[in-house]
């Protein structure tokens, strides 16, 4: 039984699976220590780190490493089914990150990477079954996975925020935005499915609907 750990964890340049798994399963464990680290040169550093840990509801309001490496923070928070508010991120690979945290109800305001790698977000929040609110998504350029299953069976999700950097940044004094959070899902629904084609088709069967209407 884990009784005590320190503040914080002070090292600034982490290497491959430094902290990996580091507290996975301390099922008493309630305060991480603060995460001091602003670089990563080593894969999956945290990744399980806190995977399991059923009564944490504290952790740091910001993880501060700017530079991120693959798998950095996968399942970091999975199954922390006590905590409630997740901290800011920086733009970087979260798969699994806060995987049926069934407590969660406060994710990050906005997920500011604006280019993405394979399966980056996904199952980033599977399973967080008591988050309303999604972050504003803002990536231009979507890949392989990217948000593959991201909000699965987060049952009581009523808002996406999206399309506000593209009215106010656009550069065009008739840009529109739209709720184009909510349409990254039902895309990706399509493509996973029917594929690029089918997509094509579902467009063009929209427009001539639009045009009828």
């Amino acid at each position: 039984k884990l009784i005590e750990v320190p503040d914080e964890l002070p090292a600034l340049n982490l290497k491959d699976f430094c902290y990996r798994q580091m507290f996975g399963a301390c099922a008493s464990l309630t305060t991480a220590p603060i995460i001091k680290a602003t670089a990563m040169t080593g894969s999956s550093t945290c990744s399980y780190m806190f995977s399991g840990c059923s009564s944490l509801t504290t952790v740091q309001d910001e993880l501060y490493a700017m530079t991120l490496v693959d798998n950095c923070y996968e399942r970091m928070f999975n199954a922390c089914t006590s905590l409630t508010t997740a901290p800011n991120l920086a733009p970087s690979c979260y798969k699994y990150m806060f995987g049926s945290c069934t407590s969660l109800t406060t994710a990050p305001d906005v997920l500011p990477a604006l280019k993405l790698k394979n399966s980056c977000y996904s199952n980033m929040f599977y399973y967080c079954h008591k988050l309303t609110t999604a972050p504003e998504l803002p990536a231009p350029i979507l890949t392989t996975l990217c948000y593959e299953q991201m909000f699965r069976v987060c049952t009581k999700l009523n808002k996406i925020i999206a399309g506000f950097i593209i009215s106010a940044f656009g550069g065009s004094k008739v840009q529109i935005g739209g709720p184009t959070g909510a349409f990254i899902i039902i895309i990706y629904g399509i493509i996973q499915q029917y594929g690029l084609t089918g997509l094509t088709i579902a467009t063009i069967m929209a427009g001539i609907l639009l045009i009828l209407m």
